[in-house]
């Protein structure tokens, strides 16, 4: 594969047309999906917070202030606003020194205490994760009204039930696992009502949706719930690595595309104190079987971030360095 690298560099937004990149404190350079270079934005040593709206204009965050540029890097002004990045055709953002989220739908403000912790958008819906209180909650997006609220321990009776930080929506259905004292569970909810569709139990692992199909990625175990069936399909997966240099999968980091599961090994590759460089590689699902990896020098220690867009393989590793891979 050809390997691009930038020093002190990182992705800051990616998606299938476009890639924003900050080069040190100096500027975020805007790439098309050919990597070819549109336009720079100058930015400060803040800047971490990039979002593409609705509307695809682009929205920096600076620390202080959001700047608002269209889709050629015109400027078209600023405000004191944190935006949150949503699918939908709706502005969600925090005001400044303000406990609350806003959400601008059609020119209506609806306004909802602030709770760190995961949420999810909707055309109708606001859910959010109360991680204190252990509970969900689901608003309606028309009136602000609270629509239901469930407890952690209607899904696992256990006193110190915990939700994962995920959240996964599909179509009108949510899935969240909720574990305690080493027992997991994936919960089906369905939005608008708040009813169990479907409850199963042992699932853990990352979450991700690809299509239909959602993962549950762990270092021993991989599962794949078909959302449609509502079937599941487990994997054990120590031994298909055991068989290589990579032995074992640890402090992994996944990416999901057409059914390729793409994978980081950091163990024994931290910077100060490894051994060995990090690996990355693919595994396919349906055979179940490494289609390839490869390794870094261990210079660069852990790989913090795999993203996969375009066919491109965009790697952050702990030195602060980018990787872009490619096929030839």
């Amino acid at each position: 594969m050809k390997e691009i690298k930038y020093r002190n560099s990182g992705i800051l937004l990616i998606d299938k047309d476009s890639v924003f990149i900050k080069f040190g404190d100096e500027n975020i350079t805007f790439y098309n999906n050919f990597l070819e270079e549109k336009f720079k934005l100058n930015t400060n040593r803040s800047t971490t917070h990039i979002i593409k709206s609705y509307d695809k204009k682009i929205i920096v965050f600076d620390g202080n202030r959001s700047t608002i540029y269209d889709e050629e890097g015109v400027k078209l002004g600023e405000d004191s606003n944190y935006y949150l990045s949503c699918n939908f055709n709706y502005e969600v953002f925090i005001p400044e020194d303000e406990e609350k989220i806003v959400i601008n739908k059609k020119d209506k403000l609806i306004t909802f205490p602030y709770v760190y912790g995961e949420k999810i958008f909707s055309q109708d819906y606001y859910i959010q994760v109360h991680p204190d209180e252990k509970f969900l909650r689901n608003y309606s997006l028309d009136s602000g009204a609270e629509i239901w609220t469930k407890e952690f321990t209607e899904f696992l009776d256990a006193p110190a039930t915990e939700c994962q930080r995920e959240l996964v929506k599909y179509k009108s259905h949510l899935y969240f696992i909720v574990h305690s004292e080493g027992v997991t569970k994936c919960i089906c909810l369905d939005i608008p009502t708040g009813n169990v569709i479907k409850e199963y139990p042992g699932l853990y692992g990352q979450m991700i949706l690809e299509g239909a199909n959602l993962y549950f990625l762990s270092p021993d175990h991989i599962s794949i719930l078909n959302t449609e069936k509502q079937e599941v399909t487990t994997y054990a997966i120590t031994d298909v690595f055991e068989t290589t240099e990579i032995k074992r999968l640890l402090f992994p980091r996944w990416v999901v595309k057409n059914g390729i599961i793409y994978f980081t090994q950091s163990g024994g590759a931290d910077m100060h104190a490894g051994i060995r460089g990090a690996v990355f590689g693919a595994l396919d699902t349906e055979n179940l079987k490494i289609l390839w990896y490869e390794s870094l020098p261990k210079e660069h220690g852990i790989i913090g971030t795999i993203q996969v867009e375009n066919e491109r393989i965009y790697l952050h590793t702990q030195d602060n360095t980018l990787f872009i891979y490619e096929k030839e």
